[in-house]
């Protein structure tokens, strides 16, 4: 009997953990929804709506508090700009030849990125965002995490379409 009620303890504990985990997935899906509807929508503005903020090339991430990486009260590392530059842009043209005939074309996409710093804003950038609270099942606080909710966050970057619709 002791071993039937702690085996059935267990698989409880388990399905609880699986529905608060479809719960959260739910809700974040619907939340990265909602930050690129917004993003998509920002984007096809016929004038330009660049965000101030530009996203940051991250190098790496600060474990702050919990000692845990990747999660909310982490930092990120800025990375420097010049290894998409070195990385990406360079090798678009293969040679030096390449970039001659890169210079020679009418649209200097790919040579502005090659002399530009700003490469979000070259990019033309727009940023959605979309939070949403994921209220968590009184099992699962007592047993897991004692708070009432997680918040969940999503930022979207999407490229500026320049009005073309």
């Amino acid at each position: 009997m002791t071993e039937f009620i702690v085996g059935l303890v267990a698989i409880l504990v388990l399905l609880t953990c699986l529905v608060q985990i479809t719960m959260m997935t739910k809700i974040h899906t619907d939340a990265m929804f909602d930050a690129r509807h917004e993003a998509g929508t920002r984007s096809m503005y016929a004038s330009q709506h660049i965000s101030e903020d530009t996203p940051l090339f991250i190098y790496n991430w600060n474990e702050n508090g919990d000692g845990k990486r990747y999660t909310k009260d982490d930092t990120p590392t800025d990375g420097p700009s010049d290894r998409f530059t070195k990385d990406i842009v360079e090798y678009a043209a293969g040679t030096a030849e390449g970039w001659d005939i890169l210079n020679k074309a009418e649209y200097k996409a790919i040579p502005n990125l090659r002399n530009n710093i700003d490469i979000g804003r070259q990019f033309g950038l727009v940023e959605g965002k979309a939070n949403a609270p994921v209220m968590l099942l009184p099992a699962f606080q007592r047993l897991i995490y004692n708070k009432p909710e997680i918040d969940v966050e999503c930022t979207v970057w999407m490229t500026w379409t320049k009005g073309i619709y």
